[in-house]
């Protein structure tokens, strides 16, 4: 018998990983981060579909985690948890305690991915500001605030490399009530979210209603780039009501750095450049007027890292 024959088979070693899933109001993402590259693998997209009901969204979350973790095994990884953001109120515990988007109960969400192992859920804005926190924009900031903007507007406050969660682990919501001036009519003032006005949806809304026809918040932000116009006056509307709301913050939290993430907030283009320019006419203060101001860096992959990013320190 020859060496080679006699030779045992090498058995291929497995490498752990941590299945991230992001949930949004208009995608679902998920991958395979692995930790000690700080990688995602076999990333996948498919829309979130929060119209046909929770039930539903959340098959299509299950299914596409599934592929991706079935992919994966077959290149050597091993799910050993998970990690899920959600576009909702997360406490301190983890439990799902808002139904903005997505009526999900946490039990629900746990038993739909209980077979890759323990489940962390976490506010998706909680999460994408965890992943810039740790490898993203603010790497190496351990003060600093993050802002989402894409669907919805939401935020959160990093001290101490920490996310601060407050009294209730409510503390990113500040964009949902009714803070600005919507109209003014017969001598009485109408109010409406932030959200209403500056986060992706409210983009459209606003072009179409001066007869601008746009499909999505992408297409009102590449003609607002691209040249003067209705598109172009709607973005720098929205983007000074967002640097308005964000300098409050920035007033009386005084972080050494401002993120701003999220589908819109983090693109290239009008949106962020006037959201750059407006903040320091709203802020107060020697240190408030020279406060940093950074796009996130992970792109599309910031969600479903920091979702990953949250079941890998849970235990910590």
């Amino acid at each position: 018998m020859s060496t080679a024959a006699r030779r045992p088979k090498r058995r291929r070693t497995r490498q752990p990983c941590v299945l991230g899933i992001d949930v949004g109001g208009t995608n679902i993402r998920a991958g395979l981060f692995v930790a000690r590259s700080g990688s995602v693998r076999h990333f996948r997209a498919i829309p979130t579909d929060a119209s046909n009901g929770g039930r539903q969204a959340l098959a299509h979350a299950a299914a596409v985690a599934r592929e991706v973790v079935e992919t994966g095994s077959r290149s050597g990884l091993s799910v050993e948890k998970v990690g899920i953001g959600v576009p909702e109120l997360v406490g301190a515990g983890g439990e799902i305690e808002s139904r903005a988007l997505l009526p999900w109960r946490s039990s629900r969400v746990r038993r739909a991915f209980a077979e890759y192992g323990a489940v962390t859920i976490a506010s998706d804005v909680r999460a994408a500001a965890l992943a810039e926190a740790r490898l993203g924009a603010a790497r190496g900031n351990p003060t600093f605030l993050y802002v989402g903007v894409g669907t919805g507007i939401s935020s959160t406050l990093f001290i101490d490399g920490r996310p601060w969660l407050g009294a209730h682990g409510h503390a990113i919501a500040f964009a949902s009530g009714s803070t600005t001036v919507a109209r003014i009519d017969d001598g009485k003032t109408a109010f409406a979210p932030l959200e209403s006005r500056a986060a992706g949806p409210a983009l459209v809304r606003r072009a179409q209603a001066l007869g601008y026809h746009a499909e999505n918040a992408a297409d009102v932000c590449r003609a607002a780039r691209a040249r003067a116009g209705v598109a172009r006056r709607v973005v720098d509307a929205a983007a000074t009501e967002l640097a308005a709301h964000v300098a409050i913050l920035v007033n009386a939290l005084d972080p050494s750095l401002v993120v701003l993430g999220g589908g819109v907030g983090a693109a290239p283009g009008r949106y962020w450049n006037s959201f750059r320019a407006a903040l320091p006419g709203f802020t107060w203060g020697r240190y408030a007027r020279r406060v940093r101001v950074r796009r996130a860096r992970l792109g599309a992959q910031c969600g479903v890292i920091g979702a990953a990013l949250s079941a890998v320190e849970a235990d910590e």
